[in-house]
């Protein structure tokens, strides 16, 4: 009996700690997510778990990214410009005539 009370406080545990990793496991897909929110993040069947979950959800279930996609920078050069280097010449600073 005693070996029986014994399988069965192991057993609970590991349901425990099984639990506390799928929210763990869970935490970590959403900051992923948040992180990057146009990457494909299933890494086995508890993420392709919570990316089906996510897609059943109407809002996406998703926290807003951490940070917004860039905007491009938009170069200004300037064109036909009269102070604009045209073949500058320099010294070879290794030129040892």
């Amino acid at each position: 009996m005693e070996q029986m009370d014994q399988d069965l406080s192991r057993a609970k545990a590991a349901v425990e700690e099984n639990r506390l990793l799928q929210n763990e496991v869970t935490a970590m897909y959403q900051q992923l997510l948040r992180v990057d929110p146009t990457g494909h993040h299933i890494f086995g069947p508890r993420t392709q778990f919570l990316a089906h979950q996510e897609a059943q959800t109407p809002t996406g279930g998703r926290l807003p990214p951490i940070q917004q996609p860039a905007q491009p920078q938009q170069q200004h050069w300037p064109t036909n410009s009269s102070n604009a280097m045209q073949g500058v010449e320099y010294g070879n600073p290794y030129d040892r005539r």
